[in-house]
């Protein structure tokens, strides 16, 4: 993603002292998402660089990673058709913890690469990573029988091979391996500190009790904490980031993972999915606490001129929207304004992302023309 020679340009103005150091990183942003955007259209030939030959992921490499997955669950299989009268989960975790530490190895092994051989690398110690944490569950059971706190224990240790293995090879995979171990080791915790902190209740028909508000507000609170870390994180790469694309392209994925992790935990804290039993919190309050996320992360998109950050809020807006349109509309009015309203609901999010892409497009090449032209005036 992105121009070389254009990254080479901006470093050149940057040494002149054409223009200071905040001002070259918003240009280099700009590019990396000018490039993203014309990589989606449809006449871009680096979206299908694997048919024309230009590039990008070979047609090798996509059947070999879709053969690898049937070879990876076929072993699974035998495993599992091996163990009919014995312990099958003790024997698929030591399967998974065989898998683990052969993708691995053999990652770290083939590591000193370029190009495919770099991305094959990255899709190994991802996937190695992924089945080290599979491994732990399972292995972990009979030795840590509070399920929950098994899982934290199994995320923080994908975690730490995740970061272990992105420092020896990073790139995208490995980068997507650990905002993923850390997601895992999030919500995990929160789960546990919810199960300890609030405890669920029954009433006499065996029916869990919502509790009061304080757990969804503080679930609330973990995830837009845990997202700003992850924005952080993505901000901090694109401070370090020179003329690196591949490490634009790290930045960008976390942009938009942070941006994913606010949206989704907030709407599972309001909303009650899978942490706490019914909704304790109104609609209405609940819908505006997403709404005030969504918001402050289109603030951030905006000041940063990053549009990775702007399909999350598209989410959050829907997602907000839908269950206003939900709860207190389809009562009232039945299913057939429900429903037009839900497809307005989308239109206008539609035409939201795409104002908004606009503007950060138009900022990039405001920007530009001012780094090229610093004498006709100052440079925003």
């Amino acid at each position: 993603m992105g121009d070389q020679e254009v990254f080479e340009r901006i470093a050149a103005w940057r040494a002149a002292g054409l223009i200071d150091e905040p001002t070259a990183e918003r240009l280099r942003a700009s590019e990396m998402t000018r490039a993203a955007t014309a990589s989606a259209a449809p006449a871009a030939p680096a979206g299908v660089g694997w048919l024309t030959g230009h590039g990008g992921l070979s047609a090798v490499e996509f059947f070999g990673y879709l053969g690898g997955a049937f070879v990876l669950a076929a072993y699974y299989w035998m495993v599992n058709q091996s163990q009919s009268g014995g312990n099958s989960s003790h024997a698929v975790g030591l399967a998974a913890a065989v898998a683990a530490v052969a993708f691995v190895v053999i990652g770290y092994v083939l590591r000193a690469g370029t190009g495919a051989r770099s991305r094959v690398v990255g899709v190994l110690l991802l996937v190695g990573g992924m089945q080290a944490w599979w491994a732990a569950l399972l292995l972990l059971d009979p030795v840590i029988a509070d399920s929950d706190l098994r899982a934290v224990v199994a995320s923080v240790g994908w975690l730490t091979l995740a970061a272990v293995v992105d420092r020896v090879a990073a790139g995208l995979p490995t980068q997507a391996g650990l905002l993923a171990a850390s997601s895992a080791a999030a919500w995990t915790t929160a789960s546990l500190a919810g199960k300890w902190l609030f405890p669920v209740s029954f009433d006499d028909e065996a029916r869990a009790l919502s509790v009061g508000p304080l757990e969804p507000l503080l679930l609330f609170a973990w995830f837009v904490i845990i997202g700003a870390a992850l924005g952080w994180f993505a901000e901090r790469e694109a401070a370090m980031s020179t003329t690196d694309p591949s490490r634009w392209r790290r930045m960008t994925l976390t942009r938009f993972w942070a941006a994913m992790t606010v949206i989704v935990g907030a709407s599972a804290a309001v909303m009650g999915w899978g942490f706490v039993p019914g909704r304790s919190l109104e609609p209405v309050l609940g819908d505006a606490l997403l709404l005030v996320a969504a918001g402050a992360i289109a603030f951030v998109a905006l000041r940063v001129g990053s549009f990775a950050y702007m399909l999350p809020v598209g989410l959050g807006v829907f997602i907000a929207l839908t269950d206003l349109n939900g709860s207190y509309v389809v009562d009232s009015t039945g299913w057939g304004p429900a429903l037009l309203l839900e497809g307005l609901v989308l239109i206008g999010v539609g035409v939201g992302i795409e104002l908004l892409r606009r503007r950060l497009a138009g900022r990039a090449r405001t920007v530009g023309a001012a780094a090229a032209h610093p004498e006709e005036g100052a440079v925003p």
